[in-house]
């Protein structure tokens, strides 16, 4: 078996969208992606990238090769899903997934193999309109990966856990991926695999408190 991180190519871009007085969404970038191939017996199926770019679920079908009743056959399948919330009060959310599976067996008679690509790609990049004490909470599993970037690529928060951090006013990224790739040649038996992200980031608008403080701090400035 081998896992590789390998990357989706993604070419959405949406017009801006402000979630609240406190964020702007500037470009939403979303995309699931699966592939299946098998070969047993000189025989071979292939399920061709099954992909979706903002719905929340791409996958590819069950592909079978060579006579399965027998156990003389190849078995390769995978998932991938991605649900997201970007709401009101400065919060933003997703959940991303990718799973697969093999069946191949050692026969030097009937040569097997299965490969399986499923990959979750999520981007966001928004405009913090004022500073706010940021809340951070993510947690990743196998290969997934997820980030916060600020305008020149630094990384502000990355990986798991939960963190509070003062971001400024300006831009940002997200970027979260749950890759998979599992290669199954003459394996005598089954793999089942995966990688599976959730982030969550809560920066909220100013308090009206907060606005009028900026407001008499403005005026006292002209004055």
């Amino acid at each position: 078996m081998r896992i590789a991180n390998m990357t989706a190519i993604i070419s959405l871009s949406l017009a801006v969208c402000p979630v609240d007085a406190g964020i702007t969404i500037l470009e939403d970038l979303r995309r699931t992606t699966s592939w299946a191939e098998s070969w047993s017996g000189g025989n071979r199926s292939y399920d061709a990238p099954d992909t979706a770019t903002h719905p929340e679920f791409g996958g590819s079908g069950l592909i079978i090769t060579g006579g399965f009743a027998s156990w003389d056959g190849a078995i390769a399948s995978g998932q991938s899903w991605e649900r997201s919330l970007i709401g009101l009060g400065g919060r933003i959310e997703s959940r991303g997934r990718s799973i697969g599976h093999t069946i191949t067996n050692n026969d030097p008679v009937d040569q097997q193999s299965a490969t399986i690509f499923s990959e979750v790609h999520y981007e966001l990049t928004f405009r913090i309109n004022q500073s706010a004490l940021a809340t951070y909470d993510a947690w990743v599993e196998a290969d997934a990966t997820v980030a916060l970037y600020d305008a020149l690529g630094a990384v502000v928060f990355s990986g798991q856990g939960m963190f509070e951090q003062t971001l400024q006013a300006g831009e940002y990224r997200l970027l979260a991926k749950a890759p998979l790739f599992i290669e199954s040649v003459q394996y005598d038996g089954a793999i089942y695999d995966g990688s599976d992200y959730f982030f969550s980031l809560h920066v909220p608008a100013p308090t009206p408190t907060v606005l009028a403080a900026i407001a008499l701090t403005i005026t006292r400035r002209r004055s």
